[in-house]
């Protein structure tokens, strides 16, 4: 069991995503979680705060819809396509159209199907779009939707405050082994742009030291 939970942030640690000092803030919430610590002793009574969810979130993992510019891509669209494929729902926790309306997608308190691996743990956010006009990877966050996600990641930021806020592309795997994930390693672009630099005031203490 305890490989179990300290596993993800081991691999984060690992890809460099990750100090030292957070992988041990991280692997603490799984302990939590699971009622299990690494001396072995059952869940101390303050412990509960650190997940009110009944999940402990590790990772807000963003993510595009791979819409291209000036196309409608609705919630609803979303949601019928995840079915469609398999799921039982909408596979993000939260949806950003363009014209900044958050949408509530799955409760945070279910485990989304939006990063093969990293659902467990983690929150999806998508924002619909992703692709210029012509089809091709492209940051298209209209001024509308940075405004939304700006506020939404501050308001999960302060609800998981160890928790980290990256892009879909950060996790894909380190195929060369030298502790990077650069961009011939990405499965795919999504979601488009750095978020672990759009938001770096926004991760948590100490994540890069």
């Amino acid at each position: 069991m305890k490989d179990f939970v300290r596993f993800p942030a081991k691999r984060l640690r690992k890809k460099h995503l990750i100090s030292k000092k957070h992988e041990k803030r991280i692997s603490k919430i799984y302990y939590s979680s699971v009622g299990i610590y690494p001396d072995g002793g059952a869940h101390r009574p303050d412990d509960h705060k650190l997940h009110d969810t009944m999940r402990a979130i590790t990772m807000i993992i963003l993510h595009c819809s791979a819409t291209r510019a000036g196309q409608c891509y609705t919630l609803e669209q979303c949601r019928r396509d995840h079915i469609r494929s398999g799921m039982q729902d909408i596979g993000y926790h939260y949806y950003v159209t363009r014209d900044g309306t958050v949408h509530t997608g799955r409760a945070l308190s279910q485990a989304g199907a939006h990063c093969r691996g990293h659902n467990k743990y983690s929150i999806g956010v998508c924002y619909e779009g992703g692709l210029d006009a012509m089809g091709e990877a492209a940051d298209t966050r209209t001024g509308a939707q940075r405004k939304s996600l700006r506020t939404l990641l501050t308001r999960l930021h302060e609800q998981f405050p160890d928790a980290i806020i990256l892009g879909h592309r950060d996790l894909s795997p380190d195929t060369d082994g030298n502790g990077r994930i650069t961009p011939n390693e990405w499965l795919k672009q999504c979601p488009c742009f750095d978020a672990l630099l759009d938001y770096e005031d926004l991760e948590p203490a100490g994540l890069f030291g």
